[in-house]
């Protein structure tokens, strides 16, 4: 994996059912297409503010749900952790992507 993350911020509204919170993540990563398209997402962590430090972990774990059912090819294999993040506004999320990088997997797997 890079040693550097992609780090991606933005607002969904906490209370939303599930359907309407992928289709807020779907929109809101699908604004920074540029810098997730053609990689794949090896390790993802996301802080999830929504009060209560379970409440924000809570929302952590529904966003990153959301992303791996908005975009398969990116998330779809990602491990994750979910965090509270106790300085920001309900609502607001924060990721740092951590992308698998070229020539990680064996040329021979049976090798």
């Amino acid at each position: 994996m890079r040693a550097k993350p992609v780090k991606l911020s933005f607002r969904i509204n906490a209370g939303a059912d599930d359907r309407a919170l992928t289709s807020q993540v779907k929109r809101s990563l699908g604004k920074h297409r540029n810098r997730l398209d053609g990689r794949h997402a090896g390790m993802v962590l996301t802080f999830g503010a929504n009060g209560s430090a379970g409440n924000g972990v809570h929302l952590a774990t529904r966003v990153n749900n959301a992303a791996r059912k908005a975009y398969p090819k990116i998330f779809g294999t990602a491990a994750t952790r979910n965090f509270h993040d106790l300085a920001a506004p309900s609502g607001s999320i924060s990721m740092e992507i951590y992308f698998v990088t070229d020539g990680c997997a064996p040329k021979n797997p049976k090798a």
